[in-house]
């Protein structure tokens, strides 16, 4: 599998499943390739600790390891003491070795013996890289650092190596997911000092003193890359030493050593599941009486379709589409008639039940069984049972005529389903009447889908319609408010403000929002009057005394201005507890800064009258925020440069900063500011999000989508991004569907069908419904192509990209004449008169339509030419050429001219006109 869908499938686990605990556990083998003044020497007086730590583990005392002698060696030097005199010893001194020891020695020294030998085979199997290092790491020639534990009386290792483990917290284990996944690894850090013993300075030290001794630190690069990849969680590593400071005296020095993590940091991912899902095998071996009764009732259902076609196909055609809809329905109910009447008398009707009767009979008969013992129940009880088997037999036969209608459809008679203008008119009717989503809510999210697409045209007319429906409904209003300030449609937002001050003229909110937006118009009379009335409503709410301290200070007013401003200060501080409660107040709470930030910097009960620097800046921010959310970003911009003191709080002002610009349409100041916002704070969420928007709108896609994947992957901000429940906001599903976008316009559809099936799993919407199965059309799964694009149609019929790719879908299904062209055809219909004008869409299914076409003798070549059209229309609106678009389109009639030699002059005819036509747009 590629690794970049790796990836992104891990990104899209962890968001669902975050990592809550880690725990990291690590074993040091030794260090390796010692330099040269480090080897241990018959001088040396002075002892060294040497420590190692590995993501907050730590491993101390480790000690220098002298090669150990071979048996050979240990032979030669006990020859070597016999030939020497030993003194006598003296009484008492000799040593008596117990038999145990005698045997655990023999044991130790066979074990060491069979590791060694192993060892010498490892060497001699392993590659050039692999004998360096097991020829490094042999004990028997050459020196080593090691940690090693006490020796068990079973422990016949020849490194008694230990393993330490630490529980990471919360912000830790977010610290270490990425060092894993962005920078790669993590630095070990190595530090040998002197060991301090006192020395007399009198007597004579062989070697070094401890004065002459330096001690080393250094680092090494641990790569942690191969936590990368799904499941893995044990990697055995050797990374080289490097000196810390001044000039190195490492060549080759290496630690070894394990990590494993528990659970892995890149999970296994769980396969996503499609719309609709599928049985991958039988469940039990035991032959199930339904599913028999529903393959007799489609082998049923075929047979009488097959035999009315052959009774009535010379009356069906297109001559009878051409009549009324009553008239078309009342032919169909008397060939009903007569088909029934002659399916009857010739007995084929008869055989059919026979085939049937033994399949109810199993259903019946399992299915009272599994309820009760018929055996003394009286005759009610019993027509009661058969009462209920009836329903469940008469339930399994509409479902299975249902689905062999569905599965057949093209294949079966045209009176087996209603006409399509019929049919659309009843779909229509029951997706109003469904209950699932009512109107209402159907009207918002479509709205609001189409705004995230950037067809404010289509969303505005969704909204019209949610007023048209409720016009007194003020939460309809506000929406269609609210969406035309994110449009700058600041005359409409005010018409529609005024409409809900006529529903309710006493709304404190509302007035605030007219007078703050008449404000912004810069007609400060209108805008008083309202402010006003809003602070008659409502004295104690702080926003309302600050735009009117703003009010002021743009007329040039600096008394009423002051006024107003320290009514806001003396209810924040209220608020904040600093000042002395009044006596009939029930409590200092202000629900007008509810949600708001304050500094505090007194102690607890401690007064002031006062508000400091910080906590006035505090105050700011608060109606900045106000602002931005109500998108009035010229008067944001004027309380944000109110904020004196953005030092002490520079994370926050960068954040506001960065809004304004965003939706002030200047995306690349806004890039700007966000990164240095996440220079000082890598782990901002928010600011990754509105990064990733600023780079998508500047078409920079490849670092919109790193800074998506942080937002995504954030563990705090995945239950927000991507949320189980259906949430009407627009940028609640926008950074998936955005990511997903990214992903086609790059055409890679494997990663855009991960995101989109996620998408639709955690919150269902048309366009992630439709993306999903052009993804999945693109890579050739037709199955769940048509599941998806069916899933899309029910929830928005109107969408032009979905009837395009259904009739791409249709295109690529029709392997034989008719096939599903006639589907092919309306639908195409439908996503022309609905505005397609994606340019790689359309070129797709023109390629198709072209081998349908030339599959036949009907040359009819005018949808063709418009297809290919508006493809080159699509590209020259994106200030893109259509020279590839022409390429495109010669080489493909190229392959039919080949293949076709004696169509070739129409080929030509139809490559020559479509030529012709793109060029002339």
């Amino acid at each position: 599998m590629d690794k970049s869908i790796e990836k992104l499938q891990s990104i899209l686990e962890k968001s669902k499943n975050p990592i809550e605990s880690l725990n990291i556990e690590v074993e040091i083998f030794g260090i390796y390739n010692l330099p040269e003044s480090w080897k241990p020497t018959d001088t040396d007086s002075i002892e060294y600790i040497h420590t190692v730590t590995v993501s907050k583990v730590q491993f101390q005392n480790g000690k220098i390891r002298r090669r150990e002698l071979t048996e050979e060696e240990h032979k030669a030097l006990e020859e070597s003491k016999k030939l020497k005199k030993d003194a006598p010893k003296k009484k008492g001194q000799e040593s008596e070795v117990t038999a145990e020891e005698v045997l655990l020695s023999e044991r130790r020294k066979k074990a060491q013996e069979e590791q060694r030998k192993k060892r010498e085979e490892d060497i001699e199997k392993a590659d050039e890289q692999g004998k360096y290092y097991l020829t490094h790491e042999d004990i028997y020639k050459n020196h080593s650092i090691t940690w090693e534990s006490e020796s068990g009386i079973d422990d016949f290792r020849l490194v008694k190596s230990y393993t330490q483990s630490i529980d990471k917290k919360p912000n830790e284990i977010i610290e270490f997911e990425e060092c894993v996944e962005d920078a790669g690894g993590i630095y070990l850090d190595f530090s040998r000092l002197p060991k301090a013993i006192e020395e007399d300075p009198k007597k004579k030290v062989k070697g070094k003193t401890q004065e002459e001794v330096k001690p080393c630190s250094a680092k090494a690069w641990v790569d942690l890359r191969e936590l990368q990849v799904p499941g893995k969680d044990e990697l055995f590593l050797r990374p080289k030493l490097e000196e810390s400071e001044g000039e190195s005296i490492f060549k080759d020095t290496y630690v070894y050593l394990r990590i494993r993590v528990t659970p892995p940091i890149t999970p296994v991912f769980s396969e996503y599941i499609s719309p609709t899902p599928r049985l991958q095998g039988r469940l039990s071996v035991i032959p199930d009486p339904t599913r028999n009764f529903r393959r007799e009732i489609k082998l049923s259902a075929l047979k009488i379709a097959e035999e009315y076609q052959a009774t009535f196909a010379e009356q069906q055609g297109d001559n009878q589409r051409k009549l009324a809809v009553s008239r078309q329905k009342e032919l169909r109910e008397g060939r009903k008639e007569n088909f029934l009447y002659e399916f009857n008398l010739s007995g084929k009707a008869q055989i059919l039940k026979e085939k049937l009767k033994k399949a109810i009979v199993d259903v019946i008969d399992d299915s009272l069984q599994k309820k009760v013992d018929l055996s003394g129940l009286e005759k009610t009880d019993k027509d009661k049972l058969l009462s209920e088997a009836y329903a469940y037999l008469l339930e399994q036969m509409h479902s299975s005529v249902d689905d062999i209608i569905r599965e057949n459809r093209e294949a079966l008679h045209e009176d087996i389903v209603i006409p399509w203008d019929m049919a659309a008119r009843e779909k229509e009717l029951s997706l109003i009447n469904a209950p699932k989503e009512n109107m209402d809510d159907k009207l918002l999210r479509l709205a609001n889908e189409y705004e995230l697409q950037g067809n404010i045209a289509k969303a505005t007319e969704f909204h019209k319609e949610r007023a048209c429906r409720d016009g007194k409904n003020i939460s309809i209003w506000m929406d269609f408010t609210r969406f035309c300030l994110r449009n700058g449609d600041i005359s409409h937002a005010e018409e529609y403000i005024k409409e809900i001050l006529c529903i309710n003229e006493s709304s404190t909110e509302h007035l605030l929002l007219l007078g703050s937006l008449l404000l912004q118009r810069k007609r400060y009379e209108e805008a008083a009057s309202y402010l006003h009335l809003a602070a008659e409503k409502d004295f104690f709410n702080v926003i309302v005394n600050l735009v009117l301290s703003m009010l002021y200070k743009f007329t040039n007013k600096p008394g009423l201005e002051k006024k107003y401003l320290l009514i806001a200060k003396r209810l924040c501080l209220r608020h904040l507890g600093l000042l002395v409660p009044k006596r009939v107040s029930k409590g200092n709470f202000n629900p007008s800064l509810e949600n708001s930030f304050f500094r505090v910097e007194t102690a607890p009960g401690e007064l002031s009258k006062n508000l400091t620097l910080d906590q006035c800046d505090d105050m700011y921010y608060f109606l900045t925020d106000y602002f931005i959310k109500e998108k009035l970003i010229y008067l944001a911009q004027k309380s944000l440069e109110e904020v004196s003191n953005k030092d002490s709080s520079i994370i926050r002002y960068l954040h506001y900063k960065a809004q304004i610009l965003f939706w002030r349409k200047d995306y690349s100041s806004c890039s700007e500011v966000l990164k240095d916002l996440l220079k000082q704070d890598p782990k901002h969420e928010a600011a990754w999000v509105l990064l990733g928007n600023a780079l998508y709108f500047m078409n920079n896609h490849f670092d919109a989508e790193e800074s998506y994947l942080k937002a995504v992957r954030s563990t705090t901000k995945s239950k927000t991004l991507i949320s189980g429940k259906q949430s009407l906001h627009v940028s609640d599903y926008s950074i998936l569907l955005r990511l997903g976008n990214i992903y086609l316009k790059r055409r890679a559809w494997a990663d855009s069908k991960l995101v989109f099936s996620k998408c639709c799993e955690e919150c269902p919407t048309s366009t992630s419904w439709t993306f999903l199965g052009l993804s999945c059309l693109y890579i050739n799964e037709l199955n769940e192509a048509e599941e998806a694009l069916t899933e899309g149609n029910i929830m928005d019929e109107q969408n032009p990209v979905n009837w395009g790719a259904l009739a791409y879908l249709c295109a690529k299904r029709t392997e034989k004449l008719p096939g599903r062209l006639a589907q092919f055809l309306t639908c195409m219909n439908l996503a022309i008169s609905y505005g397609l004008n994606d340019s790689f869409l359309l070129t797709s299914i023109g390629k198709e339509y072209i081998r349908i076409i030339y599959m036949g003798e009907n040359y009819e070549y005018s949808l063709v030419i418009k297809i290919f059209r508006l493809a080159g229309a699509s590209l020259l609106a994106q200030g893109k050429q259509t020279d590839d678009l022409v390429s495109t389109v010669n080489e493909t009639l190229a392959i039919y001219k080949s293949k076709y030699p004696y169509k070739a002059h129409r080929i030509e005819d139809l490559n020559a006109r479509i030529v012709m036509e793109i060029k002339n747009i």
